[in-house]
């Protein structure tokens, strides 16, 4: 669970027709590639990780595998539900035989099937939950803070708008501005396949919410200084 808390931050939120994973894209030094954060299952669901990236890799494997399967035997995509207990139950294994230690990984997976959009949360102790929307990672709590005040929002909106919700929860758990090769994006819906955003399509994004921010904070200044001299 401790190295859950010190993963890198990933968001994830839903509404009732799509899915978006948000996350935080970060270099080991100035000379290293940023790491990949979320990734492809199937063409109906992906996956984003906090905590130790190997133990992610072995379980986004293990889905992957799975949905290949049931393709192959049924001839129809893995329904998201079954695949997470699927997920649940192989976690679960480790944390009962000897010579194993849990899985030092949280999950967020997105999908899509048959009864709509979800969103589920794994921990290392194989507990899963579905969410309307949440994040895990290091620094999350601010994020988790801004789902709670708009998720009432969040089943109406657009894709666009769940995608600006998705990056403005991101930008709000770094001190610095996100640039957008450090932010990964994708989304998944009932009329899209599994998508993931370039850095062309983010820059806008980010654009309009650091300025939304930038006017935000110059009316609070001058809310505050009116009040101060009101005072006087």
């Amino acid at each position: 669970m401790e190295s859950l808390k010190l993963g890198i931050v990933t968001v994830g939120l839903k509404s009732k027709t799509h899915v978006v994973l948000a996350a935080h894209k970060r270099a080991a030094d100035m000379f290293s590639e940023h790491h990949e954060k979320i990734f492809r299952v199937d063409s109906h669901i992906g996956v984003s990780m906090a905590g130790l990236a190997a133990d992610g890799r072995v379980l986004f494997k293990y889905l992957r595998r799975e949905c290949q399967n049931h393709i192959y035997a049924y001839g129809s995509p893995h329904p998201v539900s079954r695949l997470i207990v699927k997920l649940s139950e192989k976690a679960q294994e480790n944390t009962q035989i000897a010579g194993r230690r849990p899985f030092g990984v949280g999950l967020l997976v997105a999908g899509v099937d048959k009864s709509g959009p979800h969103l589920f949360q794994t921990s290392p102790s194989a507990n899963y939950t579905e969410y309307i929307a949440t994040t895990i990672g290091a620094r999350s709590q601010s994020a988790k803070t801004y789902l709670e005040e708009h998720f009432m929002e969040f089943e109406d909106c657009s894709v666009e708008e769940l995608v600006k919700h998705g990056v403005t929860a991101l930008a709000g758990t770094v001190k610095t501005k996100l640039k957008p090769e450090e932010v990964s994006i994708s989304i998944i819906g009932l009329d899209r396949p599994f998508h993931a955003l370039s850095a062309a399509d983010l820059a806008p994004i980010l654009g309009d919410i650091y300025v939304g921010r930038e006017e935000k904070s110059e009316e609070e200044d001058s809310e505050a200084w009116l009040q101060s001299e009101e005072d006087d």
